[in-house]
């Protein structure tokens, strides 16, 4: 199935239009979506696409002009090296507009590391006054930045366009799924976000848990060792980031405790997260109130696929592969309300940016905020550390306003609702910010009275609201 990228193949339809040389650099993690984007942009145009893989560049370029010879219909040309393929097809494309796309370009990168010089020549001396639309895609997010993006890579400024194409927006789930409920599509979207190809993958006719069961589950689907297979793949220490993983998973969220958890050294630790977030598999994210350079860091697993089989799969395959898979469904089940939670949060802040237009602040900014007071136990009679936690902070920097919004996977009564929001009040006096004016939100499956909490001046919103924000 292919949806969205209406945006992507927009630009991508503009620059083609233009005459003259194009060089789009096209790159996002795997099973993002980028070849039946690029696939589905070729289609009717003359193009030729090759696919590299990683048996080097001798090997790459025999099929290459083969591909070539192919296309034009003719016996393929003797060729020393990619120029002379080039120079061949240039000759070839005068004027004609041509779109080629080289495929999992990083691969031939990964293999010999004067592809990039190659490629500079190519596109300076060959290319750059025909009509050629050259694609370079890449899954491989380091690579591509290194080898291709990056002020020192030799490629640096030849290309005129790029795409990072990220997962889907959660709002395309119901091309995927239109049976289910806006409350199983945030399950859904909790556990594999918007990755086409894992979307894919879930029957809708099922329910979340038998699609869990019948994927991740199941030892002979790719959802079983997909991270694995990821790490390995992408990364020259994978066991290394398997632990790190695996860590955050765990509920690690602070550096210190993902080196003590992962049995590394703490000096070594910031160079290996920084590679996992610039994959996209991990976030971090401090205190809306505080600055960019702060101990107050957390770090998250921010794929969701990859947290659910951080913290369901990688710890329970002698479960899964003996005779207590059932105990796996079971804690799932238990679990997965909790689970959806902080996955529903995140969607919540997003949903905050959609319906801004129709509340009284005009934020510019959103995010979590956490520190910690101290309280007097009535057991001990000693004062002892209390952690506080807000889900979400909007504020606008210039007006000095700001919105407290606490969410909440669960139905909720409108004493219920009155007890969170009461309780927010209280949370917010901790948070330490100039402002001129505060607000308060909640965010719930189902909250009743809304209306009523409404008039009072709160901001409540509950999934009925959610399905028609986002246009279900």
């Amino acid at each position: 199935m292919f949806v969205d990228r209406e945006g992507e193949l927009g630009m991508l339809e503009e620059r083609h239009k233009k005459a003259g040389f194009e060089c789009i650099v096209v790159y996002g993690r795997r099973r993002v979506g980028k070849t039946q984007m690029i696939k589905k942009f070729i289609e009717g145009k003359k193009s030729i696409y090759f696919l590299a893989d990683k048996r080097g560049s001798e090997n790459n370029l025999s099929r290459f002009v083969k591909s070539v010879a192919e296309h034009f219909g003719e016996m393929p040309i003797q060729a020393s090296g990619f120029d002379d393929a080039f120079k061949y097809i240039g000759k070839k494309c005068e004027k004609e507009r041509l779109v080629l796309v080289l495929d999992e370009f990083s691969y031939l990168v990964e293999k010999d590391d004067s592809i990039p010089s190659v490629f500079q020549l190519i596109v300076d001396e060959i290319l750059k006054k025909t009509n050629i639309f050259l694609i370079l895609c890449g899954s491989s997010i380091s690579m591509m930045e290194v080898g291709v993006l990056s002020y020192k890579s030799p490629l640096y400024g030849r290309r005129t366009g790029q795409i990072l194409l990220k997962p889907l927006e959660f709002k395309y789930l119901k091309d995927f799924f239109p049976k289910y409920t806006i409350l199983e599509l945030i399950e859904a979207y909790s556990i594999i976000s918007g990755i086409p190809a894992y979307l894919s993958e879930f029957d809708p006719e099922k329910s979340i848990i038998k699609n869990i069961e019948n994927t991740f589950l199941s030892t002979n689907h790719m959802f079983y060792t997909e991270p694995e297979m990821l790490l390995r793949e992408e990364l020259r220490e994978p066991a290394v980031y398997f632990n790190i993983l695996e860590a955050i998973a765990s509920g690690c969220t602070r550096m210190t405790e993902v080196a003590n958890k992962a049995r590394l050294d703490v000096k070594d630790i910031p160079i290996y997260i920084n590679t996992l977030m610039r994959m996209g598999f991990v976030k971090k994210i401090n205190p809306i109130t505080e600055k960019a350079k702060t101990k107050k860091s957390l770090y998250y697993i921010s794929d969701n696929f990859f947290n659910f089989w951080f913290s369901y799969i990688s710890e329970n395959r002698s479960k899964i592969e003996g005779l207590e898979k059932q105990d796996v469904v079971e804690r799932i089940k238990k679990n997965i309300n909790q689970f959806v939670s902080r996955r529903f949060e995140e969607l919540c802040e997003s949903l905050l940016w959609k319906i801004k237009k129709d509340i009284e602040l005009d934020f510019n900014k959103t995010g979590r905020w956490w520190g910690h007071t101290r309280v007097l136990s009535p057991v001990s009679g000693v004062l002892e550390r209390k952690e506080i936690e807000i889900d979400i902070v909007a504020l606008n920097e210039k007006t000095r306003e700001i919105l407290f919004v606490e969410c909440k996977w669960s139905d909720l009564k409108e004493k219920d609702a009155r007890k969170v929001l009461e309780e927010l009040k209280e949370k917010s006096k901790f948070v330490e910010w100039d402002r001129k004016k505060e607000y308060f939100g909640l965010i719930g499956k189902k909250v009743l009275g809304k209306e009523n909490l409404k008039k009072e001046g709160f901001f409540v919103w509950d999934l009925e609201d959610f399905e028609k924000t986002v246009k279900l």
